[in-house]
């Protein structure tokens, strides 16, 4: 994998928010990406009752929140927020971002300078981000927040094929972030090699969340072992859809 066949080819809206040319699909809808990142992934996975909820009592001190389609950060920082918000006593926080085609450290500042109240937490993403690159996994640790990022760029069949995913995934998923472009325009991402690694992946009690409701994706995900239901979407979108690991 050499040159640039992992480009991530955007242009810009006139409100200054990326487009993907490759996918012809946008990375968040012009309404308010930050007010849909919220709804659709930190409330469609109920993040901050069950972080608030957590005890320090028993084994496990890990709380894993896995993306597909990291793009430009955004679900990132929002969860990264919340979670400063809410810090659960003796727990840390793993996010893994799962992105084939990355942004460069410039497009990924102008991506997230629509959004100042986010501006501490993306001053502090930028300053570690290692732009383009291909093949690679990159790790940050945030120890005043008990944050610990995981970048993997890859394709994310083969990031999520079991040869694998011992090390990237040392701990089950507790909860999914499912944002890669619209299925019809990136079907590779929306399959079921993909639903049933994420499943294998998964403890019983893992959630999930997407903006799509395209039936495809809900009978993949059931066939995969979920229990999935389509709730109200953002803005003028009618559905969504969220589940658990039965």
């Amino acid at each position: 994998m050499t040159g640039l066949s992992n480009e991530a080819r955007l242009t810009w809206t006139p409100k200054g928010h990326p487009f993907s040319t490759r996918f012809e699909d946008k990375y968040f809808c012009e309404e308010d990406g930050l007010r849909e990142a919220e709804h659709t992934f930190c409330q469609g996975n109920r993040l901050a009752s069950r972080w608030a909820s957590l005890s320090c009592r028993g084994g496990r001190r890990i709380f894993t929140l896995a993306e597909i389609g990291f793009g430009s950060g955004l679900n990132f920082l929002c969860a990264w927020r919340l979670w400063r918000r809410s810090l659960a006593r003796g727990w840390r926080l793993r996010y893994i971002g799962i992105e084939r085609f990355p942004l460069t450290a410039a497009e990924l500042t102008k991506a997230l300078a629509a959004w100042p109240a986010l501006g501490p937490y993306a001053q502090r993403l930028i300053r570690e981000y290692p732009g383009r690159v291909q093949g690679r996994v990159d790790c940050f640790y945030w120890p005043e927040d008990r944050l610990e990022l995981v970048l993997i760029w890859r394709d994310v069949a083969e990031a999520l094929s079991p040869g694998v995913t011992g090390v990237w995934f040392p701990d089950p998923v507790d909860a999914w972030f499912l944002d890669g472009f619209a299925p019809a325009r990136n079907p590779e991402m929306w399959s079921g090699r993909v639903f049933q690694a994420m499943a294998a992946l998964s403890r019983p009690g893992t959630t999930l969340a997407t903006f799509t409701a395209a039936g495809n994706v809900r009978r993949g995900l059931i066939e995969a072992g979920f229990a999935v239901g389509r709730d109200k979407g953002f803005g003028r979108k009618r559905h969504m859809l969220r589940g658990e690991m039965t």
